[in-house]
């Protein structure tokens, strides 16, 4: 079972004798290697504006791939009134499912631009079940895309080196589908990492999904075969 750990530090800066606004700051753990990011929204524009949003990666002095980090947020108070910030873990490219976690702060401000009360968070996920390893069929516009917005994945060629060699989509790694068992957890760094795997016409991708899946990885799509890969190639 993937279990997901979201680390929540929420800061209020008090306003002082030389300090008309108090500042609001939020860190929520996270992993952007595995396509999820954390995004707000707020129900009242003008209330409080936004100072700070940022993402810093783990110390990582192995190079690992696959690792997690910190989303940082940070808010003024501008006006008078109340707002709700809703945060959501989710994936740009899945607006049809729910997101994996999310929190709604509601901040009051006072007339100095004072966040003068905070409410305790409103937090829900989804259940746990929904985040076991399943295998993942996906069509190449659709990988493209994803490849295109979250920039941080493993492109795997599960075919012979000299298939490899012939053809291949750019950026691909080879670990033949015989090898997989034996060779994955060795190679394939973080088990929330995302994953595109293909072969020739499709066989092989879909028996080498399979068994990342039983390996536990939780982030892997079978993109099927090259032959139906109408994007850039490279050979050599």
């Amino acid at each position: 079972m993937a279990i997901l750990l979201i680390l929540i530090i929420v800061t209020l800066f008090a306003c002082g004798e030389n300090s008309s606004s108090k500042t609001f700051r939020v860190e929520l753990g996270g992993n952007a290697t595995t396509g999820y990011n954390w995004t707000y929204s707020m129900d009242t524009q003008g209330i409080v504006k936004e100072i700070e949003n940022n993402y810093v990666t783990d110390h990582n002095p192995k190079g690992l791939s696959g690792v997690g980090g910190t989303y940082i947020f940070a808010f003024e108070g501008v006006s008078p009134g109340e707002v709700k910030l809703h945060f959501v873990y989710s994936r740009s490219w899945e607006e049809d499912q729910p997101p994996v976690e999310e929190i709604i702060y509601t901040l009051v401000i006072d007339k100095e631009g004072c966040i003068s009360e905070l409410n305790d968070a409103t937090e829900s996920s989804q259940n746990d079940s929904n985040l076991e390893p399943v295998y993942q069929k996906i069509s190449s516009s659709e990988a493209y895309k994803m490849m295109s917005e979250t920039g941080n994945f493993i492109l795997l060629d599960v075919r012979t080196e000299s298939e490899y060699k012939e053809k291949r989509i750019p950026g691909a790694i080879l670990l033949p589908n015989d090898e997989i068992k034996s060779r994955a957890e060795a190679e394939l760094s973080g088990k929330e990492q995302l994953i595109f795997v293909y072969c020739r016409s499709g066989g092989r991708s879909a028996s080498a999904t399979k068994e990342l899946v039983e390996l536990g990885y939780t982030n892997v799509y079978d993109l099927g075969g090259i032959i139906d890969w109408p994007y850039e190639t490279t050979s050599g």
